[in-house]
């Protein structure tokens, strides 16, 4: 399954409505792809909506960049509510992926990742300095179009 789960992400993130999003597109590009947007001088972000990520993972995503970072596509990813759902998330994930490549769970969050040669599907916690967050990316390591 992890096979199939990498190469179903290595060209880029298949959307629930039928449109395809490849990695290295100009994310200028994409703002008719998306489902809003918002952009200036020096960042753009844009909304997709609803992704299905493999069988039972349904997750809104979108991107965003500072200019200065590049203007194409390099990842997605949304925001998780709290550490119940990124335990579940964090569940799902290794029962369709396996073992994450790596794990820690600490004193400042939680890190783990899974990835091969094209693509790192990650999530990310941070609890420190009196804030924290949750994320989860999906990110290409080799954009086709900007090689």
């Amino acid at each position: 399954m992890r096979d199939y789960i990498f190469e179903s992400i290595k060209k880029g993130i298949k959307l629930e409505n039928g449109h395809f999003i490849e990695w290295g597109t100009e994310l200028s590009e994409l703002i008719k792809l998306s489902n809003n947007h918002y952009q200036d001088d020096s960042y753009i972000s844009l909304q997709f909506g609803e992704f299905k990520l493999f069988e039972n993972i349904d997750l809104n995503i979108s991107t965003s960049k500072l200019s200065k970072d590049g203007t194409t596509l390099t990842s997605v990813g949304t925001g998780i509510r709290d550490k119940k759902e990124v335990k579940s998330l964090i569940d799902k994930l290794i029962h369709l992926l396996g073992k994450p490549d790596e794990f820690y769970d600490g004193d400042y969050g939680i890190f783990t990742h899974w990835e091969n040669n094209n693509n790192r599907i990650e999530i990310i916690t941070r609890d420190h300095h009196g804030g924290s967050w949750c994320e989860f990316h999906i990110k290409t390591k080799k954009a086709p179009n900007i090689l």
